[in-house]
């Protein structure tokens, strides 16, 4: 498209005229091509962006918020503050302000607080990442008014048995940091869902079974049935290579038909993995045509060895539910959400989330674990030059700020004093320098729980930011 709008003529005509005025959402996560097409539309129609650089946190898919302000700048746009918030309360914003507000250009960031609630802000110290998980599952049932706590101290007493398992997240700053988390609530008898930027099902043991849906519905692409291929055995990577050039070698097919009726017969080893694969799609056509999807999904876990239990395998059978036998709409609804954050607001259900995902939703209590040097922020794993050391390190204190601005009512940072971290040197850990960034006044210690019979101590200590026994 910025290809036609540069060289000009018809095509271009029929894009700017069927523009009109042009309203971009989130413009801070434009990259430069996204930014290079906006540009070109505003020579020739009315531009209207809204965003927030302070929350561009997706340089990995080549989002900079150096676009937001060279927009600005080139077409000396008029602008407009939005300086109320009407989540967070006033220490968490407070708290939030003095972290992002040490990054250039981005303020001084004043936001008013339009919530009645003061805020309340705790940083938490842990041993380990197995300490910190029990403490988090600790306050979830403290917060929620359950019986069985196991600490004697609680962030907030005065909203005890107001809050549900809905109104908590639980949010990392790495995709692997949620195992502990997971195996300790769910220890707990906590619900939880798990929330990323790619939907549960395009990963792990569910991958092949959406991509089977996929392919039943006439909707897998070359090389997505040629994943499922590739989980026969007997088919390695020189196959599927050999196999991908016969592919490219043929016409065109129409449409995403099915690879075992384009690539005919083959000898050998892999003739008889395309006998197998033609075999399982046959049975499973036949299958959906009679049955509701959550049967093929059951016949396809049997076929992988999976255990029905299995909670993604549970939540991608109760999505199907919905559709009951129309596995085209199912396949369809799946394929356009992969991409996407899958986020269930009516699931009573703690939250855990990587940052980036959270970015967007709002929850009354908050938890930012593994808040350390070397995690958040995060060490980039390539040496860098100096100038984009500076460039990653603005972009985690953004991140941190999305993290902390999710809270409307109670924030906790937590870190632990030992953790390992793959491709990061020893295991002793520091706590974040955004934690140094939140003035000392902003965080509360905990308060005692009253009426509830306790076994034991907790070994965590609630510390303020520069308590003398840090």
């Amino acid at each position: 498209t910025v290809a036609l709008l540069r060289q000009g003529g018809s095509a271009a005509d029929v894009i700017r005229t069927a523009t009109g005025h042009l309203f971009v959402d989130e413009f801070q996560d434009v990259n430069g091509a996204q930014y290079q097409l906006v540009a070109l539309l505003a020579t020739t129609s009315t531009v209207f962006v809204i965003g927030d650089p302070d929350q561009a946190v997706y340089g990995f898919r080549g989002s900079d918020p150096r676009w937001f302000f060279s927009f600005i700048d080139e077409f000396a746009a008029e602008t407009h503050h939005l300086e109320r918030n009407y989540r967070s309360g006033a220490a968490i914003l407070s708290a939030a302000g003095a972290v992002i507000n040490r990054n250039p250009r981005s303020g001084p960031t004043v936001m008013q607080a339009e919530s009645a609630r003061p805020g309340a802000i705790h940083v938490q110290r842990c041993p380990t990442p197995e300490h910190e998980a029990v403490f988090i599952a600790d306050q979830i049932e403290a917060q929620v008014g359950g019986t069985s706590h196991r600490s004697l101290e609680r962030l907030d007493q005065g909203q005890m048995g107001q809050v549900s398992f809905r109104d908590i997240a639980v949010l990392y700053r790495t995709s692997r940091q949620a195992k502990t988390l997971a195996a300790v609530l769910g220890a707990r008898s906590i619900p939880c869902q798990l929330v990323d930027l790619d939907a549960y099902y395009t990963r792990g043991d569910c991958r092949p079974l959406y991509l089977w849906l996929l392919l039943l519905a006439g909707l897998a692409s070359d090389d997505e049935q040629l994943a499922l291929l590739g989980r026969f055995s007997g088919v390695g990577r020189h196959s599927l290579r050999l196999l991908r050039q016969r592919l490219r070698a043929m016409t065109p097919a129409t449409g995403r038909t099915f690879l075992g009726d384009r690539l005919g017969p083959a000898d050998g080893r892999v003739g008889a993995v395309l006998d197998r694969f033609r075999a399982l799609y046959s049975r499973l056509r036949a299958l959906a045509a009679e049955q509701s999807i959550d049967a093929v999904l059951l016949a396809l876990g049997g076929e992988y060895g999976l255990d029905p239990r299995e909670p993604d395998l549970v939540r991608l059978r109760e999505l199907s539910l919905t559709f009951d036998a129309d596995l085209p709409a199912c396949a369809a609804h799946l394929q356009t959400f992969s991409d996407s954050v899958v986020y269930d607001p009516r699931a009573e259900a703690v939250t855990l989330s990587t940052l980036h995902a959270s970015k967007g939703l709002e929850f009354p209590v908050v938890f930012i674990t593994g808040s350390e040097e070397g995690l958040l922020p995060f060490a980039p794993r390539l040496m860098l030059s100096p100038e984009a050391v500076r460039a990653h390190l603005e972009e985690e204190r953004r991140l941190c700020y999305v993290g902390m601005t999710r809270a409307i009512a109670t924030l906790c940072l937590t870190w632990c004093a030992t953790r390992t971290v793959p491709g990061q040197p020893g295991e002793q850990r520091q706590p974040s320098r955004f934690l140094a960034d939140i003035p000392a006044t902003l965080v509360t210690r905990a308060q005692p729980i009253t009426g509830v019979a306790h076994k034991r101590r907790s070994s965590q200590q609630q510390l303020s930011l520069f308590s003398p026994d840090d």
